[in-house]
This record gives C-alpha cells, structure tokens and sequence, in this order.
C-alpha cells in the first residue's frame, strides 16, 4: 500500500471505508491532486468522500494556503446538485 501505484486504486475504492481512505492519508500532498479530480465524477458519493479526504489532507498542512482552499472547496461544494456533497460540507464545516 506504500507503493504509488496503488494509489490509483485507493481512490478508485474511497467510497469503501476506511482501509482505503487511510491509504490514500498515507500519500499526503502526493494524493491530493487525484482525489481533487474526484470531485468532478458524476457520482456524488465520491465527490462527498472526496471533499472530506481533499479537506483532511490539506488541514494537516496547516497554512495559509491550505485554510483558504478548503474554504474555497466547502463553499463550491456547498452548491453541489447532490445532497450528499452538501451534507458533507455543512458537517465539515461543523466539525471544523
């Protein structure tokens, strides 16, 4: 699982559970752009899942930066058509 060519397979699993999620964790920086490119899939409970490991992967950098993408990316998402995304911005935002 430490090896970069899983993590195509992670994201493909992350609406799994936690095994998954964790691995992509495991990659740090190195997985956000895929998993920033899942929130564009047409399935809303990847885009959902994706918000919240996008959100976890930047809050560790803890910067500048990295609070002002995640404001951006829960106030996109908070517009999202699927309830499911907007759910799990208002719960981010809740717990942030």
């Amino acid at each position: 699982m430490n090896d970069g060519r899983a993590l195509p397979a992670l994201i493909g699993a992350m609406t799994t559970g936690g095994i998954a999620t964790g691995g992509i964790l495991r990659f740090g920086d190195k997985a956000l752009g895929p998993v920033l490119e899942q929130l564009k899939n047409p399935d809303g409970m990847v885009r959902a899942r994706a918000l919240a490991i996008a959100v976890t992967i930047l809050k560790a950098a803890n910067n500048d930066v990295s609070r002002t993408r995640i404001k951006d990316l829960l106030r996109s998402s908070l517009r999202d058509t699927d309830a499911s995304v907007r759910t799990e911005a208002v719960m981010l935002i809740e717990c942030s």
